[in-house]
């Protein structure tokens, strides 16, 4: 495998095999367990940033998230280790194709897919609240829809920008201004950079907005959605776009919309509620049962992820199974 980004071929005991996905600062591969050969997804730090302790603290905490959520609706942690001084995260590898993957397929999704995607993510969204972490990057590209054996899986991805509640967080910050993709910031953290559960919620609230049109509601740039929250834009009607679409459901994304952040959804769960009327009757049956035994405490009361627990094997350091 030739990529200038990894430090060798080998992550403890994977091989990789192919890259599979970057970000801005890390890089993903494919990688085979050299025993069991199980297929894992390894996600590390790329270049110069693995020299860098903001990014790295950041890495770290991603990790620790993920292994604490526990969530069948979250991408699933194995492992992490160091491999020549390099950070690695050791996740379950997904086949699919993520939303933003869909979305440009199709353009648009219909109100049952779409109620099929969000429910799940939702709940996800809920225990990653209920456990007093905000994920501050919500977008298409960070849910997966993982093929399993019974149909389509959405799993959120990438905690790697979240926020711990309550947590002070100035030195994983310092000199990067505003976290998060511009195009899907809420209005508090354009305008002031406020980060709360209700900016999770408002991400999702663009998502269905885009959806369900086609398109986001002040364009398709990071720039044109914070000038339209600096300037108190109006919410263009999701209808004025696609009229076919039902009145209530528009009432529902327009709430996630609101810009008084106290005005939106309480939780995830009441913003997936919402969205019950619009699944198939299969999937709102089940999900209706499942969303009554959902909600849990106030969101930010738990307390926040432990530390990972690790143990050392020769140069590398590598967490107990999660």
């Amino acid at each position: 495998m030739n990529d200038s980004a990894l430090p060798s071929a080998t992550f403890g005991p994977y091989r990789a095999l192919r890259v599979i996905g970057r970000g801005g600062a890390g890089v993903v591969v494919e990688a085979v367990h050299t025993r069991t050969g199980r297929r894992v997804a390894i996600k590390t730090l790329a270049g110069a940033h693995a020299e860098q302790p903001v990014i790295v603290a950041r890495f770290e905490r991603e990790a620790r998230i993920i292994a604490h959520l526990e969530h069948p609706h979250v991408v699933a942690a194995h492992e992490v280790g160091v491999e020549a001084g390099r950070p690695y995260l050791v996740m379950e590898m997904l086949d699919g194709e993520t939303l933003a993957m869909r979305l440009a397929r199709s353009v648009r999704l219909d109100l049952q897919e779409i109620a099929a995607v969000f429910l799940p993510v939702c709940t996800a969204i809920a225990a990653a609240h209920r456990a007093g972490i905000i994920h501050r990057d919500l977008k298409p590209s960070n849910v997966m829809l993982a093929r399993g054996s019974e149909g389509i899986v959405p799993k959120v991805l990438d905690f790697g920008l979240s926020k711990i509640a309550g947590s002070p967080e100035s030195d994983l910050s310092q000199g990067t201004g505003v976290l998060g993709t511009m195009r899907y910031l809420a209005p508090e953290t354009a305008c002031s950079g406020v980060v709360g559960t209700p900016c999770d919620l408002y991400a999702l609230g663009l998502m269905l907005f885009e959806c369900a049109a086609g398109r986001g509601p002040f364009g398709s740039t990071g720039f044109s959605v914070v000038q339209a929250h600096l300037t108190d834009r109006p919410l263009p009607a999701l209808r004025s776009i696609a009229p076919e679409l039902p009145a209530a459901f528009e009432e529902v994304v327009l709430c996630a919309l609101r810009r008084d952040p106290r005005a939106r959804f309480p939780t995830a769960v009441a913003l997936a509620r919402a969205l019950l009327p619009f699944a198939h009757p299969a999937t709102r049956e089940v999900w209706a049962h499942a969303l009554a035994v959902t909600e849990g405490p106030a969101r930010g009361s738990s307390p926040p992820p432990p530390p990972l627990k690790k143990r050392r094997y020769g140069a590398a350091i590598f967490s107990r199974s999660f």
